[in-house]
């Protein structure tokens, strides 16, 4: 029984007599996207496969073709540790919080394809706006992940279960190939501080949280990201190095910090502005994939070193004497790692020492205004 363009109209008009004005204003907001989504889409899709031609005409590589990626699966990888995310915190969050969520899903799903050996990766206990958001994504179904409703006890035995919290007294060391290792699909915003640890608690369930403190000074709780979670435990099955594996999202999280700050400042002379100028260097010669850039030793050397008499004298009119030779040295430092490899114990100095030498000068422009 078909429902004509009329009657359709009508129900939509009864719908939208209910609302209120900010309701109203974000549902016409909503259908507008909704009528431009397809051009949207067809727009981009062109401009990428226009992109892709020019690099391969110049002879540049855009990394695995899409053909090369399919061949990354969970069934052929060798690595067979699991790790799940328990979306049963659905009627916790807001509609936007949990469009953060999936994209946060959306983030675990793209990088764990980009390795050879990926993950065993699973998402349990999906229900509700979760479900509704991951069904609007078309290509959802085709991802290549083991998606259920059922949750993560329901779907493995209690004594796999290993539930990752940063209220955990316990110290994660290393993965199992039995265990299957829990990251809480929630975003609150300290809203549930301690309900995921206190859960398995009540459940007897083993918990443990990573790391961190060992390899990375945090003064604020070690509360990461679904992602940033999901990719540290990818990145530990890749070097079998905690140091490394965590040190590349401290870092990333660095660069977001400074950007932000850099997007906030007053005037492209201040500190907030001047830090960012000083890190980016750094994502040159970044471990981590998305900084990272295909440079020789040499020319990252040059670089650097351009850069360095480039931003010279900016730092002159900016910073007092103290901060200009910290900024100086913090300036020679990825001269000298150019040389050496990512992995290297010089390359974990960077996210700390951007701090202890950005901040002083932030902190005194924020004192000044």
């Amino acid at each position: 029984m078909s429902i004509s363009s009329d009657e359709q109209g009508q129900k939509t008009q009864d719908a939208k007599s209910g609302l209120s004005k900010n309701q109203l204003r974000k549902l016409k907001k909503r259908e507008k996207w909704l009528a431009i989504k397809a051009d949207k889409r067809k727009h981009e899709r062109a401009k990428k496969k226009k992109r892709y031609a020019d690099a391969r005409s110049q002879g540049i590589s855009l990394g695995p073709s899409r053909k090369a990626l399919k061949l990354n699966s969970m069934k052929n990888s060798k690595c067979q540790i699991r790790v799940a995310v328990d979306c049963s915190f659905d009627n916790l969050m807001s509609e936007k919080d949990v469009m953060k969520l999936v994209k946060q899903l959306q983030s675990c799903y793209s990088v764990n394809r980009r390795v050879e050996n990926p993950l065993q990766f699973y998402v349990c206990g999906i229900s509700g706006q979760t479900k509704e958001r991951l069904d609007n994504i078309g290509d959802c179904k085709n991802w290549d992940v083991y998606f259920t409703a059922e949750k993560y006890t329901e779907k493995f035995e209690k004594a796999q279960l290993v539930y990752l919290s940063s209220e955990s007294e316990n110290i994660l060391t290393e993965l199992e190939n039995d265990k299957v290792y829990i990251i809480g699909g929630l975003v609150d915003h300290n809203s549930y501080k301690g309900l995921c640890h206190r859960l398995a608690v009540e459940n007897d369930i083993a918990h443990a949280q990573l790391p961190i403190s060992e390899y990375v000074q945090m003064k604020s709780r070690k509360v990461l990201t679904v992602n940033h979670v999901f990719e540290i435990l990818l990145r530990y099955t890749e070097s079998k190095d905690w140091k490394q594996s965590l040190c590349q999202i401290h870092y990333f999280l660095t660069f977001l910090l400074l950007l932000l700050l850099f997007l906030f400042s007053s005037s492209p002379l201040s500190s907030p502005a001047l830090s960012l100028l000083l890190f980016l260097p750094y994502s040159l010669s970044s471990p981590f994939p998305v900084l990272r850039l295909s440079l020789s030793p040499s020319s990252l050397f040059l670089l650097f070193l351009l850069y360095s008499l480039l931003l010279f004298p900016v730092l002159c009119l900016s910073l007092n004497l103290f901060s200009f030779f910290s900024s100086i040295l913090f300036l020679l430092l990825p001269c000298l790692s150019s040389f050496s490899s990512s992995s290297s114990s010089l390359s974990y100095f960077f996210p700390p020492l951007s701090f202890s030498i950005l901040f002083p000068p932030l902190i005194e422009n924020m004192e000044n205004n």
